[in-house]
């Protein structure tokens, strides 16, 4: 073999090797940005989802509720509009069906962490068609959002409330709407 084909095959092979590099660099990122459940949806949509809202100053809810056996099932979705990356958001609503569980665990609900205007879904049955409101009390830690692109903050530039949870309650009201 000559020094001009070797040359040339070598050429061809590192030609094939980059194209080949550029594909799968491509399919990677289109993978890992296709599947990355960020749980977004505009607020008008899931005012169409669901038929009804209710807010607080951390959260806005948007839920349906329908009854199912003795009962009351409440369906929906929890917002983040905290201004803050919610990180270990839970939901508790024992005190607001006080005497209707034997156990708390049936009324806790852990929801994980929730970004800023991103949401995530909730259920709760309600024992008793006779509830007129359900009290969530909720509960998280704030964070701010997207601190790994923020490289070199110390502790001391980081603000107290960023270090205690926050809690708060919303208020879903489980009386039908008029449809005047």
């Amino acid at each position: 073999m000559s020094l001009k084909q070797h040359l040339w095959t070598y050429t061809e092979k590192r030609k094939n090797f980059l194209k080949f590099s550029i594909f799968l660099c491509a399919c990677v990122f289109a993978v890992s940005c296709a599947g990355a459940p960020l749980n977004y949806k505009p607020t008008n949509e899931l005012r169409e989802d669901y038929g009804y809202v209710a807010a607080s100053e951390h959260f806005r809810a948007f839920y349906d509720f329908s009854p199912m056996g003795s009962g009351i099932i409440v369906k929906g979705v929890i917002q983040n509009i905290s201004r803050t990356f919610a990180s270990n958001v839970t939901l508790d609503v024992s005190d607001s069906l006080r005497g209707q569980f034997q156990e708390k665990s049936h009324v806790f609900k852990n929801l994980g962490s929730i970004k800023m205007l991103s949401h995530k879904s909730f259920e709760f049955y309600v024992p008793s068609k006779d509830e007129k409101e359900l009290v969530i009390v909720y509960e998280f830690m704030p964070s701010a959002e997207d601190t790994f692109v923020k490289q070199g903050q110390t502790t001391a530039d980081t603000p107290d409330y960023f270090f205690q949870p926050i809690k708060g309650t919303i208020k879903l009201m489980l009386t039908k709407k008029d449809n005047k």
